[in-house]
Protein backbone atom coordinates (compact mmCIF):
# COMPACT_ATOMS: atom_id res chain seq x y z
CA UNK A 1 0.00 0.00 0.00
CA UNK A 2 1.42 3.34 -1.02
CA UNK A 3 2.07 5.98 1.64
CA UNK A 4 2.58 9.72 1.79
CA UNK A 5 6.17 11.01 2.24
CA UNK A 6 7.28 11.84 5.78
CA UNK A 7 8.50 15.41 6.42
CA UNK A 8 12.22 15.52 7.30
CA UNK A 9 12.90 12.10 5.77
CA UNK A 10 12.49 10.28 2.48
CA UNK A 11 15.05 12.57 0.86
CA UNK A 12 15.15 12.47 -2.90
CA UNK A 13 12.10 10.16 -2.87
CA UNK A 14 9.20 12.45 -1.93
CA UNK A 15 7.96 12.93 -5.45
CA UNK A 16 8.03 9.21 -6.17
CA UNK A 17 6.13 8.39 -2.95
CA UNK A 18 3.55 11.11 -3.54
CA UNK A 19 2.87 10.02 -7.12
CA UNK A 20 2.51 6.40 -6.00
CA UNK A 21 0.04 7.43 -3.28
CA UNK A 22 -2.05 9.41 -5.75
CA UNK A 23 -2.15 6.50 -8.20
CA UNK A 24 -3.27 4.07 -5.48
CA UNK A 25 -5.91 6.29 -3.82
CA UNK A 26 -7.45 8.12 -6.81
CA UNK A 27 -9.17 7.17 -10.02
CA UNK A 28 -7.99 8.44 -13.39
CA UNK A 29 -10.46 11.35 -13.21
CA UNK A 30 -8.79 12.52 -9.96
CA UNK A 31 -11.57 11.49 -7.59
CA UNK A 32 -10.93 9.38 -4.50
CA UNK A 33 -11.51 5.67 -4.76
CA UNK A 34 -13.80 3.76 -2.40
CA UNK A 35 -15.90 6.80 -1.44
CA UNK A 36 -19.57 7.58 -1.99
CA UNK A 37 -19.69 10.44 -4.44
CA UNK A 38 -22.09 13.37 -4.42
CA UNK A 39 -23.60 14.29 -7.78
CA UNK A 40 -24.90 17.86 -7.68
CA UNK A 41 -27.54 18.26 -10.37
CA UNK A 42 -26.42 21.86 -10.93
CA UNK A 43 -22.99 20.57 -11.96
CA UNK A 44 -24.80 18.88 -14.86
CA UNK A 45 -26.64 22.03 -15.93
CA UNK A 46 -29.83 22.03 -13.83
CA UNK A 47 -31.13 25.54 -13.08
CA UNK A 48 -33.75 25.00 -10.36
CA UNK A 49 -35.60 28.26 -10.97
CA UNK A 50 -39.08 26.73 -11.20
CA UNK A 51 -39.34 27.69 -14.89
CA UNK A 52 -36.63 25.79 -16.75
CA UNK A 53 -37.10 22.19 -17.86
CA UNK A 54 -34.29 20.44 -15.96
CA UNK A 55 -35.12 16.91 -17.14
CA UNK A 56 -32.02 16.41 -19.30
CA UNK A 57 -29.59 17.77 -16.71
CA UNK A 58 -31.05 15.63 -13.90
CA UNK A 59 -31.04 12.56 -16.14
CA UNK A 60 -27.37 13.10 -16.94
CA UNK A 61 -26.61 13.27 -13.22
CA UNK A 62 -28.47 9.98 -12.65
CA UNK A 63 -26.63 8.38 -15.57
CA UNK A 64 -23.31 9.46 -14.08
CA UNK A 65 -24.12 7.40 -10.97
CA UNK A 66 -24.57 4.39 -13.26
CA UNK A 67 -21.08 4.53 -14.79
CA UNK A 68 -19.00 1.32 -14.73
CA UNK A 69 -17.18 0.75 -11.47
CA UNK A 70 -19.53 3.04 -9.50
CA UNK A 71 -23.23 1.99 -9.39
CA UNK A 72 -23.98 4.03 -6.25
CA UNK A 73 -23.95 7.63 -5.14
CA UNK A 74 -25.74 10.64 -3.70
CA UNK A 75 -27.88 12.75 -6.03
CA UNK A 76 -28.07 16.24 -4.56
CA UNK A 77 -30.63 18.95 -5.36
CA UNK A 78 -29.55 22.31 -3.88
CA UNK A 79 -32.17 24.84 -2.76
CA UNK A 80 -34.55 25.53 -5.64
CA UNK A 81 -37.50 24.26 -7.68
CA UNK A 82 -36.67 21.79 -10.45
CA UNK A 83 -39.16 21.01 -13.22
CA UNK A 84 -38.78 17.59 -14.81
CA UNK A 85 -40.65 14.78 -16.55
CA UNK A 86 -40.10 11.01 -16.49
CA UNK A 87 -36.67 10.59 -14.98
CA UNK A 88 -35.35 7.05 -15.52
CA UNK A 89 -33.38 5.34 -12.73
CA UNK A 90 -31.41 2.34 -14.04
CA UNK A 91 -31.97 -0.73 -11.86
CA UNK A 92 -28.27 -1.48 -12.27
CA UNK A 93 -27.71 1.24 -9.65
CA UNK A 94 -27.65 -0.55 -6.31
CA UNK A 95 -27.42 2.32 -3.87
CA UNK A 96 -28.93 5.69 -4.75
CA UNK A 97 -29.82 8.46 -2.31
CA UNK A 98 -31.73 11.46 -3.63
CA UNK A 99 -31.66 14.39 -1.21
CA UNK A 100 -32.22 18.10 -1.05
CA UNK A 101 -31.85 21.02 1.32
CA UNK A 102 -35.02 20.40 3.31
CA UNK A 103 -38.71 21.21 3.20
CA UNK A 104 -40.03 24.37 4.80
CA UNK A 105 -43.56 24.99 3.58
CA UNK A 106 -46.07 24.76 0.76
CA UNK A 107 -44.33 27.41 -1.35
CA UNK A 108 -41.90 26.20 -4.02
CA UNK A 109 -39.65 29.10 -3.05
CA UNK A 110 -38.88 27.34 0.22
CA UNK A 111 -36.54 24.36 0.45
CA UNK A 112 -36.00 22.00 -2.47
CA UNK A 113 -38.90 21.05 -4.74
CA UNK A 114 -39.01 18.67 -7.69
CA UNK A 115 -42.04 19.37 -9.88
CA UNK A 116 -43.59 16.82 -12.22
CA UNK A 117 -44.41 18.76 -15.38
CA UNK A 118 -45.76 15.80 -17.39
CA UNK A 119 -48.56 13.24 -17.36
CA UNK A 120 -46.12 10.36 -16.85
CA UNK A 121 -44.33 9.41 -13.63
CA UNK A 122 -41.72 11.82 -12.29
CA UNK A 123 -39.37 8.96 -11.30
CA UNK A 124 -39.53 5.46 -12.73
CA UNK A 125 -37.05 2.69 -13.47
CA UNK A 126 -35.41 1.13 -16.50
CA UNK A 127 -33.74 -2.24 -16.79
CA UNK A 128 -34.66 -5.82 -16.06
CA UNK A 129 -33.73 -5.83 -12.38
CA UNK A 130 -35.27 -4.26 -9.28
CA UNK A 131 -34.56 -0.90 -7.72
CA UNK A 132 -32.87 -1.68 -4.41
CA UNK A 133 -31.19 0.38 -1.67
CA UNK A 134 -33.02 3.54 -2.73
CA UNK A 135 -33.45 6.51 -0.35
CA UNK A 136 -35.23 9.86 -0.73
CA UNK A 137 -34.92 12.51 1.95
CA UNK A 138 -35.23 16.25 2.64
CA UNK A 139 -37.22 16.97 -0.51
CA UNK A 140 -40.64 18.25 -1.57
CA UNK A 141 -42.63 17.11 -4.60
CA UNK A 142 -45.61 18.50 -6.51
CA UNK A 143 -47.16 18.90 -9.98
CA UNK A 144 -47.41 21.84 -12.33
CA UNK A 145 -51.16 21.23 -12.75
CA UNK A 146 -54.00 18.72 -12.21
CA UNK A 147 -52.82 16.49 -15.07
CA UNK A 148 -49.47 15.55 -13.52
CA UNK A 149 -48.57 11.86 -13.21
CA UNK A 150 -47.45 9.74 -10.27
CA UNK A 151 -44.38 10.97 -8.41
CA UNK A 152 -42.64 7.60 -7.89
CA UNK A 153 -43.55 4.59 -9.99
CA UNK A 154 -40.75 1.99 -9.79
CA UNK A 155 -41.28 -1.36 -11.52
CA UNK A 156 -40.02 -4.91 -11.00
CA UNK A 157 -40.63 -4.96 -7.26
CA UNK A 158 -38.40 -2.40 -5.53
CA UNK A 159 -36.68 -3.44 -2.32
CA UNK A 160 -35.19 -1.56 0.64
CA UNK A 161 -36.80 1.71 -0.45
CA UNK A 162 -36.88 4.47 2.17
CA UNK A 163 -38.55 7.90 2.19
CA UNK A 164 -37.59 10.17 5.07
CA UNK A 165 -38.44 13.80 5.86
CA UNK A 166 -40.33 14.13 2.59
CA UNK A 167 -43.14 16.53 1.71
CA UNK A 168 -45.56 16.17 -1.20
CA UNK A 169 -48.52 18.07 -2.62
CA UNK A 170 -50.56 16.17 -5.22
CA UNK A 171 -52.63 18.27 -7.60
CA UNK A 172 -53.97 15.49 -9.85
CA UNK A 173 -56.81 13.47 -8.25
CA UNK A 174 -55.66 10.49 -10.34
CA UNK A 175 -51.98 10.59 -9.30
CA UNK A 176 -50.29 8.85 -6.39
CA UNK A 177 -47.14 9.80 -4.53
CA UNK A 178 -45.96 6.18 -4.70
CA UNK A 179 -47.48 3.66 -7.11
CA UNK A 180 -46.17 0.09 -7.29
CA UNK A 181 -48.11 -2.71 -8.95
CA UNK A 182 -45.46 -5.03 -10.38
CA UNK A 183 -43.18 -7.65 -8.89
CA UNK A 184 -42.28 -8.40 -5.30
CA UNK A 185 -41.93 -5.09 -3.38
CA UNK A 186 -40.26 -5.47 0.00
CA UNK A 187 -38.96 -3.39 2.91
CA UNK A 188 -40.68 -0.10 2.13
CA UNK A 189 -40.20 2.56 4.82
CA UNK A 190 -41.94 5.93 5.10
CA UNK A 191 -40.73 8.09 7.99
CA UNK A 192 -41.67 11.70 8.75
CA UNK A 193 -43.82 12.22 5.67
CA UNK A 194 -46.10 15.25 5.29
CA UNK A 195 -48.43 14.98 2.35
CA UNK A 196 -51.51 16.50 0.74
CA UNK A 197 -53.81 14.59 -1.59
CA UNK A 198 -55.65 16.38 -4.38
CA UNK A 199 -59.19 17.52 -3.88
CA UNK A 200 -61.52 14.73 -5.00
CA UNK A 201 -58.66 12.20 -4.99
CA UNK A 202 -59.68 9.00 -6.78
CA UNK A 203 -56.50 6.99 -6.14
CA UNK A 204 -54.55 6.43 -2.90
CA UNK A 205 -51.58 8.62 -2.04
CA UNK A 206 -49.58 5.43 -1.46
CA UNK A 207 -50.82 2.51 -3.56
CA UNK A 208 -48.71 -0.65 -3.49
CA UNK A 209 -49.46 -4.22 -4.52
CA UNK A 210 -47.52 -7.33 -5.43
CA UNK A 211 -48.20 -9.60 -8.35
CA UNK A 212 -49.73 -13.05 -8.04
CA UNK A 213 -47.39 -15.45 -6.22
CA UNK A 214 -45.28 -12.47 -5.05
CA UNK A 215 -45.12 -10.98 -1.56
CA UNK A 216 -45.42 -7.39 -0.46
CA UNK A 217 -43.83 -7.25 2.97
CA UNK A 218 -41.72 -5.24 5.40
CA UNK A 219 -43.79 -2.03 5.27
CA UNK A 220 -43.38 0.60 8.00
CA UNK A 221 -45.07 4.00 8.16
CA UNK A 222 -44.09 6.19 11.11
CA UNK A 223 -44.34 9.81 12.33
CA UNK A 224 -46.41 10.72 9.30
CA UNK A 225 -49.35 13.00 8.58
CA UNK A 226 -51.25 13.01 5.30
CA UNK A 227 -54.18 15.27 4.44
CA UNK A 228 -56.88 13.86 2.21
CA UNK A 229 -60.12 15.76 1.61
CA UNK A 230 -63.82 15.21 2.39
CA UNK A 231 -64.36 14.87 -1.37
CA UNK A 232 -61.80 12.06 -1.78
CA UNK A 233 -63.13 8.68 -2.95
CA UNK A 234 -59.92 6.68 -2.40
CA UNK A 235 -58.13 5.80 0.85
CA UNK A 236 -54.84 7.43 1.80
CA UNK A 237 -52.95 4.11 1.97
CA UNK A 238 -53.68 0.90 0.09
CA UNK A 239 -51.44 -2.18 0.40
CA UNK A 240 -52.35 -5.51 -1.20
CA UNK A 241 -50.35 -8.70 -0.85
CA UNK A 242 -51.01 -10.70 -4.01
CA UNK A 243 -49.35 -13.93 -2.99
CA UNK A 244 -52.06 -16.56 -3.40
CA UNK A 245 -52.02 -18.87 -0.40
CA UNK A 246 -49.21 -16.93 1.28
CA UNK A 247 -48.89 -14.18 3.83
CA UNK A 248 -46.68 -11.13 4.21
CA UNK A 249 -45.52 -9.76 7.57
CA UNK A 250 -46.53 -6.23 8.45
CA UNK A 251 -47.40 -3.48 7.78
CA UNK A 252 -46.67 -1.41 10.86
CA UNK A 253 -48.20 2.06 11.35
CA UNK A 254 -46.88 4.16 14.25
CA UNK A 255 -47.75 7.78 15.06
CA UNK A 256 -49.73 8.30 11.88
CA UNK A 257 -52.40 10.98 11.43
CA UNK A 258 -55.04 10.63 8.71
CA UNK A 259 -56.48 14.09 8.11
CA UNK A 260 -59.96 14.33 6.55
CA UNK A 261 -59.91 10.80 5.05
CA UNK A 262 -63.04 11.25 2.95
CA UNK A 263 -62.29 8.11 0.92
CA UNK A 264 -60.95 6.04 3.79
CA UNK A 265 -57.63 5.92 5.59
CA UNK A 266 -55.73 2.61 5.47
CA UNK A 267 -56.89 -0.42 3.47
CA UNK A 268 -54.93 -3.67 3.81
CA UNK A 269 -55.31 -7.03 2.09
CA UNK A 270 -53.89 -10.45 3.12
CA UNK A 271 -51.30 -9.42 5.67
CA UNK A 272 -50.31 -10.98 8.98
CA UNK A 273 -49.05 -9.34 12.17
CA UNK A 274 -50.38 -5.91 11.28
CA UNK A 275 -49.87 -3.26 13.96
CA UNK A 276 -51.61 0.10 14.34
CA UNK A 277 -50.09 2.17 17.14
CA UNK A 278 -51.22 5.73 17.90
CA UNK A 279 -53.01 6.12 14.57
CA UNK A 280 -55.51 8.98 14.49
CA UNK A 281 -58.23 9.84 11.98
CA UNK A 282 -59.59 13.37 12.27
CA UNK A 283 -61.10 16.48 10.74
CA UNK A 284 -64.00 15.42 8.59
CA UNK A 285 -66.72 18.11 8.86
CA UNK A 286 -69.05 17.59 11.81
CA UNK A 287 -72.52 16.60 10.74
CA UNK A 288 -71.32 15.64 7.27
CA UNK A 289 -71.88 12.37 5.44
CA UNK A 290 -68.71 10.78 6.82
CA UNK A 291 -66.18 8.84 4.78
CA UNK A 292 -67.24 7.15 1.53
CA UNK A 293 -65.24 4.03 2.53
CA UNK A 294 -64.20 2.58 5.91
CA UNK A 295 -61.34 4.42 7.61
CA UNK A 296 -59.53 1.15 8.40
CA UNK A 297 -60.35 -1.83 6.21
CA UNK A 298 -58.84 -5.29 6.73
CA UNK A 299 -59.65 -7.84 4.04
CA UNK A 300 -58.38 -10.69 1.93
CA UNK A 301 -56.63 -10.00 -1.38
CA UNK A 302 -58.75 -10.40 -4.50
CA UNK A 303 -56.03 -12.64 -5.98
CA UNK A 304 -57.42 -16.17 -6.29
CA UNK A 305 -56.28 -18.41 -3.46
CA UNK A 306 -55.07 -15.60 -1.19
CA UNK A 307 -55.09 -16.20 2.54
CA UNK A 308 -57.21 -14.32 5.00
CA UNK A 309 -55.57 -11.63 7.11
CA UNK A 310 -54.16 -12.63 10.51
CA UNK A 311 -53.13 -11.06 13.79
CA UNK A 312 -54.30 -7.44 13.77
CA UNK A 313 -53.32 -5.35 16.82
CA UNK A 314 -54.71 -1.82 17.36
CA UNK A 315 -53.10 0.06 20.26
CA UNK A 316 -53.79 3.59 21.50
CA UNK A 317 -55.66 4.67 18.38
CA UNK A 318 -58.47 7.20 17.91
CA UNK A 319 -61.05 6.72 15.16
CA UNK A 320 -64.20 8.81 15.45
CA UNK A 321 -65.31 9.58 11.88
CA UNK A 322 -67.13 6.50 10.65
CA UNK A 323 -70.78 5.76 9.98
CA UNK A 324 -72.66 2.44 10.11
CA UNK A 325 -72.38 2.29 6.31
CA UNK A 326 -68.63 3.06 6.33
CA UNK A 327 -67.34 2.38 9.84
CA UNK A 328 -64.09 3.48 11.44
CA UNK A 329 -62.86 -0.12 11.44
CA UNK A 330 -64.22 -2.82 9.15
CA UNK A 331 -62.90 -6.36 9.35
CA UNK A 332 -64.35 -7.82 6.16
CA UNK A 333 -63.11 -11.40 6.39
CA UNK A 334 -62.41 -13.69 9.33
CA UNK A 335 -59.07 -12.92 10.97
CA UNK A 336 -56.82 -15.94 11.45
CA UNK A 337 -54.57 -17.02 14.33
CA UNK A 338 -55.00 -14.56 17.23
CA UNK A 339 -57.64 -12.46 15.46
CA UNK A 340 -58.12 -8.75 16.14
CA UNK A 341 -57.10 -7.14 19.44
CA UNK A 342 -58.03 -3.52 20.25
CA UNK A 343 -56.22 -2.08 23.26
CA UNK A 344 -56.63 1.36 24.84
CA UNK A 345 -58.37 2.85 21.80
CA UNK A 346 -61.44 4.89 20.94
CA UNK A 347 -63.57 3.74 18.01
CA UNK A 348 -66.94 5.18 17.05
CA UNK A 349 -68.06 2.47 14.63
CA UNK A 350 -66.71 -1.09 14.58
CA UNK A 351 -67.82 -3.76 12.11
CA UNK A 352 -66.45 -7.27 12.31
CA UNK A 353 -69.11 -9.79 11.32
CA UNK A 354 -66.87 -12.83 10.71
CA UNK A 355 -64.51 -12.19 13.59
CA UNK A 356 -64.95 -11.58 17.32
CA UNK A 357 -62.42 -8.88 18.28
CA UNK A 358 -60.92 -8.88 21.75
CA UNK A 359 -61.37 -5.38 23.17
CA UNK A 360 -59.24 -4.45 26.18
CA UNK A 361 -59.57 -1.13 28.03
CA UNK A 362 -61.13 0.57 25.01
CA UNK A 363 -64.22 2.61 24.21
CA UNK A 364 -66.24 1.31 21.27
CA UNK A 365 -69.28 3.52 20.85
CA UNK A 366 -71.25 1.53 18.27
CA UNK A 367 -71.08 -2.03 17.00
CA UNK A 368 -72.30 -2.41 13.43
CA UNK A 369 -74.46 -5.31 12.29
CA UNK A 370 -73.77 -8.67 13.92
CA UNK A 371 -70.43 -7.64 15.45
CA UNK A 372 -69.86 -9.66 18.64
CA UNK A 373 -66.69 -8.64 20.49
CA UNK A 374 -65.29 -9.81 23.81
CA UNK A 375 -64.86 -6.92 26.28
CA UNK A 376 -62.24 -6.77 29.01
CA UNK A 377 -61.62 -3.71 31.18
CA UNK A 378 -58.23 -2.58 32.45
CA UNK A 379 -58.74 -4.71 35.55
CA UNK A 380 -59.20 -7.84 33.48
CA UNK A 381 -62.97 -8.10 34.07
CA UNK A 382 -65.39 -9.09 31.32
CA UNK A 383 -67.66 -6.11 30.71
CA UNK A 384 -69.88 -7.04 27.81
CA UNK A 385 -71.29 -9.99 25.94
CA UNK A 386 -73.80 -10.32 23.15
CA UNK A 387 -77.25 -9.97 24.64
CA UNK A 388 -80.16 -12.38 24.34
CA UNK A 389 -82.17 -9.64 22.65
CA UNK A 390 -79.55 -9.52 19.80
CA UNK A 391 -78.76 -5.84 20.24
CA UNK A 392 -75.18 -4.68 19.78
CA UNK A 393 -74.78 -1.84 22.26
CA UNK A 394 -71.62 -1.95 24.36
CA UNK A 395 -72.24 -2.68 28.04
CA UNK A 396 -69.93 -1.54 30.80
CA UNK A 397 -72.58 -2.28 33.48
CA UNK A 398 -73.98 -5.73 32.91
CA UNK A 399 -73.86 -6.52 36.59
CA UNK A 400 -73.01 -4.98 39.94
CA UNK A 401 -74.12 -4.53 43.53
CA UNK A 402 -75.49 -1.78 45.78
CA UNK A 403 -76.29 -1.34 49.48
CA UNK A 404 -79.27 0.30 51.18
CA UNK A 405 -78.57 1.28 54.80
CA UNK A 406 -80.00 3.27 57.69
CA UNK A 407 -83.27 5.06 57.01
CA UNK A 408 -82.88 4.96 53.23
CA UNK A 409 -85.29 3.01 51.08
CA UNK A 410 -84.00 3.91 47.56
CA UNK A 411 -80.72 3.26 45.68
CA UNK A 412 -79.92 4.77 42.26
CA UNK A 413 -77.37 3.10 39.95
CA UNK A 414 -75.88 5.09 37.05
CA UNK A 415 -75.29 3.41 33.68
CA UNK A 416 -72.17 4.22 31.68
CA UNK A 417 -72.47 4.50 28.80
CA UNK A 418 -76.16 5.16 28.88
CA UNK A 419 -78.66 2.75 27.36
CA UNK A 420 -80.27 3.47 24.00
CA UNK A 421 -83.76 2.80 25.41
CA UNK A 422 -85.48 1.46 28.55
CA UNK A 423 -86.35 -1.95 27.09
CA UNK A 424 -83.73 -3.73 29.16
CA UNK A 425 -84.42 -6.30 31.91
CA UNK A 426 -83.22 -6.07 35.50
CA UNK A 427 -82.96 -8.71 38.19
CA UNK A 428 -82.22 -7.56 41.74
CA UNK A 429 -81.46 -10.09 44.50
CA UNK A 430 -80.62 -9.52 48.20
CA UNK A 431 -77.32 -11.17 49.12
CA UNK A 432 -76.07 -10.06 52.56
CA UNK A 433 -77.39 -8.24 55.64
CA UNK A 434 -75.57 -6.33 58.37
CA UNK A 435 -77.14 -5.96 61.81
CA UNK A 436 -80.84 -6.68 62.22
CA UNK A 437 -82.60 -5.04 59.24
CA UNK A 438 -86.31 -4.30 59.51
CA UNK A 439 -88.83 -6.65 57.93
CA UNK A 440 -89.37 -5.72 54.29
CA UNK A 441 -85.97 -4.07 53.85
CA UNK A 442 -84.89 -7.01 51.67
CA UNK A 443 -88.01 -6.99 49.48
CA UNK A 444 -88.28 -4.89 46.30
CA UNK A 445 -91.20 -2.52 46.19
CA UNK A 446 -90.49 -1.00 42.76
CA UNK A 447 -87.82 -0.48 40.06
CA UNK A 448 -87.81 2.59 37.84
CA UNK A 449 -85.65 2.74 34.71
CA UNK A 450 -84.35 5.34 32.31
CA UNK A 451 -81.45 5.35 29.83
CA UNK A 452 -78.97 6.91 32.27
CA UNK A 453 -79.76 4.98 35.47
CA UNK A 454 -82.23 2.84 37.32
CA UNK A 455 -83.62 3.21 40.86
CA UNK A 456 -84.58 0.43 43.28
CA UNK A 457 -87.01 1.01 46.20
CA UNK A 458 -87.45 -1.50 49.05
CA UNK A 459 -90.55 -1.92 51.22
CA UNK A 460 -88.91 -0.65 54.41
CA UNK A 461 -85.74 1.07 55.57
CA UNK A 462 -83.23 -1.31 57.25
CA UNK A 463 -83.02 0.97 60.29
CA UNK A 464 -80.19 2.78 62.01
CA UNK A 465 -76.98 0.76 62.01
CA UNK A 466 -78.40 -1.87 59.66
CA UNK A 467 -77.99 -2.48 55.90
CA UNK A 468 -78.90 -4.86 53.09
CA UNK A 469 -76.72 -5.49 49.99
CA UNK A 470 -78.21 -6.52 46.65
CA UNK A 471 -76.75 -7.94 43.41
CA UNK A 472 -78.18 -6.77 40.10
CA UNK A 473 -77.96 -8.04 36.51
CA UNK A 474 -78.94 -6.15 33.37
CA UNK A 475 -80.09 -8.11 30.31
CA UNK A 476 -81.07 -6.68 26.93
Amino acid sequence: MARLPNPGSDENARGILLNEFLRESHREDGKLKRTIEVFNVKDFGAIGDGQTDDTQAIQEAINAVDEPGRKSGLLFFPHGAYRANTLMIPTSIHGLTIFGSGRYGLSTSQGTWIINMGAGPLFTTTGAGSLINFTVRDLSFTHTNRSGGNIFEPVNGPGFMKFEQVHFVLLNPNASFIKVAVGNPAHITLHEIRGYMARGAQVPAVDMASERHANLFGIEVANTMINADPTATAPIFRFENGRGGGLAHGPIFRNVTLEAPGGGGIHLYSFTRTIFENVIAADLPAGGPGPSQPVIRIDKSSVEGSSTARDVVIIGCFFALGTPENPDIEIVDAIGQNGTVIIGSRVNQLKSISNSPLIIGSRIVHLVGETTPFWIDVGGRMLGVRSISQTTTQAWNLRGSFTISGMNTVATIALYPKETDTEYFLTVTPTTAVGNPATGSNRILSISKDTKSFAVQVEAAPGKGNSVTFDWHLIR
